[in-house]
């Protein structure tokens, strides 16, 4: 009786977790005998890899310079520069690195990591509903999101657009957080946005799109200038690559 009155209390939390393991296991269950890995995925791995060495043996500096035509531009400990050869902004690189050298760059590491935040992703859609209307939409929204089939196998490709669904999701959080009122989001918010524009092209659209938002809906910048400053250095931190040539 006990239980049962527990579970009639706290449903929507039991369904949730009930969604997250079910969404779980669609991701990892057989991943390691069917994940795509072809040309461009070697491509990254071995990027990562050597950008690795190379850091790790005082070669270059880990903060890159500029990204610009798909050439990533990092400073050398002599002063020189090193390009190399990138398909995307160079924050996709450096968010993944820690799993490759966690992993040891078998390949699996990144897969699991990618899966991992589709994962805690149908959470964020399910906050992203409840923020937006009720956590019974919430509820409907990351089921959905934790079934489809396509979000299910892009979670198991190393592919950096499998990294926006979790940007996006942070993006606007963060968003309707500072609409209600809590500003402590815009850090959130700055770092989610930028990093978007920097994992597909399409992002920059989003970029776009959310600093439309942010005037249409008058969101309220910090208060302190230590606040405001943070925030636009975060952004500026991760989108600058894009720009500075």
């Amino acid at each position: 009786m006990r239980v049962l009155n527990f579970l009639l209390r706290n449903h929507a939390k039991v369904l949730l977790f009930l969604i997250i393991i079910l969404g779980a296991f669609f991701r990892f269950y057989k991943s390691y005998d069917y994940f795509p890995f072809e040309k461009d995925q070697l491509h990254d791995v071995v990027f990562l890899e050597d950008l690795w060495k190379k850091v790790k043996d005082k070669k270059i500096l880990p903060l890159p310079l500029h990204s610009d035509n798909g050439i990533l531009v990092a400073l050398a400990n002599d002063g020189s520069l090193v390009e190399y050869i990138t398909y995307h902004g160079v924050f996709s690189y450096y968010f993944l690195l820690p799993a490759a050298v966690i992993s040891n760059f078998h390949p699996y590491g990144l897969v699991v990591f990618l899966m991992s935040l589709s994962t805690l992703s149908i959470y964020l859609m399910f906050i992203l509903g409840r923020e937006l209307f009720d956590e019974y939409v919430g509820l409907f929204a990351a089921f959905l999101f934790a079934i489809l089939h396509p979000v299910v196998l892009y979670s198991r490709w190393i592919w950096f657009p499998s990294l926006v669904p979790f940007f996006v999701l942070l993006s606007l959080i963060a968003f309707f957080k500072i609409h209600s009122g809590d500003k402590r989001y815009w850090y959130l918010f700055s770092l989610a946005t930028a990093g978007v524009s920097q994992i597909h092209n399409s992002g920059n659209f989003f970029l776009l799109f959310m600093i439309v938002m942010a005037f249409v809906y008058r969101l309220k910048l910090p208060e302190t200038r230590v606040s405001k400053f943070l925030s636009l250095f975060i952004f500026v931190l991760i989108i600058g690559p894009l720009f500075i040539s």
